[in-house]
C-alpha cells in the first residue's frame, strides 16, 4: 500500500503515514480529478456544434422539401431545430465566458500584493527556543531510590573483568 499524498510505502492497518502524516483511511474518488478545460477545448466545441447545427437545420429542411413535406412543418422544424442550435450554442458560450472570468480572477490575484520575497535575502538570526522541560524529570526525583541486595554472579564478572583490564594495561 502507498500513500496517497507523498507516495511512501506504508505497512497495512496504519491510520496515517509515517512520512508526511497524511490520513490513510480517506479514501479519494475519481471525482477529485476534474479535467482542466481549456480555451482551446471549448473553441473546438463551438465550431463543431456550429458545423453539425447548421448541417442538421439546413440538411433537414432540404431532406423536407424533396419529400413535399407541407411548409407549415419544414417552419416549425426550422424554428425548433434553430431553439435546439441557439441554445447549445450559448451554452458554449457560458463555458467560455465562465473560463475567461476565472482566469481572469487567477491573473487579478497573483497580482495583488507587493511582490516582495524574503526567499533571496539574507538569513534572518534567530533566537533559540527555550529548552522545554522533561515530563519525567519532577517525576522521577520524588520517587525514593530503591535498595536492594546485589547480586553476586553479576560482581563477581565485574571483578573478574576489572582484574583482566587491569592486567591487559600492565
Amino acid at each position: 500500500m502507498y500513500c496517497s499524498s507523498c507516495g511512501a510505502a506504508t505497512t497495512q492497518g496504519l491510520s496515517y503515514c509515517n512520512r508526511c502524516g497524511s490520513n490513510l483511511s480517506i479514501v479519494r474518488g475519481d471525482d477529485a480529478i476534474k479535467p482542466v478545460e481549456s480555451p482551446a477545448a471549448i473553441g473546438v466545441d463551438i465550431f463543431w456544434t456550429t458545423v453539425f447545427g447548421l448541417g442538421l437545420i439546413f440538411g433537414g429542411m432540404v431532406a423536407l422539401k424533396a419529400f413535399d413535406i407541407r411548409e407549415v412543418l419544414i417552419i416549425a422544424y426550422m424554428v425548433l431545430s434553430s431553439l435546439a442550435f441557439i441554445g447549445l450554442y450559448s451554452l458554449d458560450l457560458w463555458r467560455f465566458i465562465r473560463f475567461y472570468r476565472s482566469s481572469q480572477g487567477t491573473i487579478a490575484t497573483a497580482r495583488v500584493g507587493k511582490l516582495d520575497t524574503k526567499e533571496l535575502d539574507g538569513a534572518e538570526t534567530r533566537a533559540l527556543p527555550e529548552p522545554v522541560s522533561s515530563v519525567t524529570e519532577n517525576t522521577t526525583r520524588s520517587l525514593e531510590p530503591s535498595y536492594r541486595q546485589p547480586n553476586k554472579v553479576l560482581i563477581g564478572k565485574l571483578r573478574r573483568a576489572e582484574q583482566e583490564h587491569a592486567t591487559d594495561r600492565e
